[in-house]
């Protein structure tokens, strides 16, 4: 009796373990904690696509490069188009990744309060 109790354990749990792996391989690896969903508010979708459409991203680096792929990936699978990216920089871009050394000095004068109250790691993330 005990060998039976055994045997429907252990085929419960392969039963569970096989419903598991099959559904983790629908999904690719760094999906599962992203979990890129698609924007289902029009209103929002709308919005987002805009802020999207003049995007200016710092090149030089690998670890940029790697950033820049990923908000690529994640925009479009969001928002259901691709993101344009542009290489000039300024105020009218609708999202800027750089370096604050590397900005439009026009942009780094209009941002100087928030840079003079940011620390040594931080970021700005700022609407205009």
């Amino acid at each position: 009796m005990k060998t039976i109790h055994a045997h429907i354990k252990l085929a419960i749990a392969v039963g569970l373990c096989s419903i598991f792996l099959t559904s983790a391989q629908e999904s690719h690896g760094y999906e599962l904690w992203l979990g890129y969903q698609k924007v289902e508010n029009a209103q929002l979708l709308t919005a987002y696509q805009n802020l999207s459409s003049s995007i200016y991203f710092q090149e030089g680096s690998e670890t940029l490069s790697v950033a820049k792929a990923e908000l690529s990936i994640g925009l479009e699978k969001m928002l259901r188009e691709p993101s344009t990216f542009v290489n000039i920089q300024n105020k009218t871009n609708s999202f800027i990744v750089a370096k604050k050394e590397s900005l439009d000095s026009s942009i780094r004068e209009y941002l100087a309060s928030d840079f003079n109250s940011l620390g040594k790691e931080g970021f700005i993330l700022k609407k205009n």
